[in-house]
């Protein structure tokens, strides 16, 4: 099975630990939270 590769909006490949500051406010699902714009998140694990 190949591998997708996943990239951001500027077209930057991402990896897992990589940090990324979100551009859109994100609802968080299961949580009942609501990530905003500009927010740095740090380590992201990327699933599928």
């Amino acid at each position: 099975m190949a591998e997708s590769n996943v990239k951001d909006s500027n077209g930057n490949i991402l990896n897992d630990g990589d940090s990324v500051t979100l551009i859109k406010s994100l609802k968080v699902k299961g949580g009942g939270v609501t990530l905003k714009q500009g927010i740095l998140v740090k380590k992201i694990r990327l699933n599928g």
